[in-house]
C-alpha cells in the first residue's frame, strides 16, 4: 500500500504537506503511511482516495486498476475499515500469537478480494465465506482468552460482546458487497 500512496501522490504532483492539509492531519502521518509503518483509518482512507482520485482497492493492493468508483469504493473501504477496527479492538490485549494469526487472517481476506477482482469469483466467494466464519470464531477465542487474562489481573475487557457483534456485522456486510459485485 505504501508504494501506491507515494506513487499516486507524486503523479498528482502533490506533496505530503498538501495531502496532510487537505486531511487536516500532521504531515508525519502521511510519511508513516508511505513508509508502511502505519495505515490510515477508514475515514482518512476514503478522503485520501478522493484527494488522489483513485480507488481504495488500488491503494490497498486489492486491484491493479486505479480507476475511482466513488460509491462502490466508499462502501468497500467503510466495510473493510470497520472489520479492521473491530479486529484491532478485539485483539488489543491478546497475546502475540493471537495478533499474528489475526494479521494472517486479514492478509488472507485481502488476497481473496484480489482473486475476486481477477474474475475467479465463484471459488473465492465460497472460500471467503468460510474464512470469514472461522475468522469470527478465532477472534471470539482471542477475546475470551484476553478476558480470562484480564480477570486474573483485575482488569476487565470492556465491550467484548459489542466488539464481536460489530465485527460479525462488518464481516456480513463485506460478504454482501462481494456477492452483489458478482451480479
Amino acid at each position: 500500500m505504501e508504494n501506491r500512496i507515494r506513487q499516486v501522490r507524486k503523479a498528482k504532483k502533490l506533496t505530503q504537506q498538501d495531502i496532510a492539509r487537505k486531511l487536516n492531519i500532521n504531515q508525519t502521518a502521511i510519511s508513516q503511511w508511505e513508509r508502511g509503518s502505519t495505515v490510515p483509518k477508514n475515514e482518512k482512507l476514503i478522503q485520501l482516495c478522493e484527494i488522489l482520485e483513485t480507488s481504495s482497492d488500488y491503494l490497498l493492493g486489492i486491484s491493479d486498476d486505479p480507476a475511482f468508483r466513488d460509491a462502490e469504493s466508499k462502501a468497500v473501504v467503510n466495510t473493510i475499515g470497520s472489520v479492521m477496527e473491530s479486529i484491532e479492538a478485539a485483539c488489543v490485549n491478546a497475546n502475540a500469537e493471537c495478533q499474528d494469526m489475526t494479521l494472517e487472517i486479514l492478509n488472507e481476506l485481502l488476497h481473496l478480494l484480489h482473486i475476486r477482482n481477477l474474475r475467479q469469483k465463484t471459488a473465492s466467494l465460497h472460500y471467503l465465506s468460510s474464512t470469514l466464519s472461522s475468522s469470527t470464531q478465532f477472534i471470539d477465542t482471542c477475546i475470551a482468552s484476553s478476558l480470562a487474562k484480564d480477570l486474573e489481573t483485575g482488569r476487565i475487557l470492556k465491550n467484548k460482546d459489542l466488539t464481536l457483534s460489530h465485527l460479525e456485522l462488518s464481516l456480513n456486510s463485506l460478504s454482501e458487497i462481494l456477492i452483489k459485485s458478482e451480479d
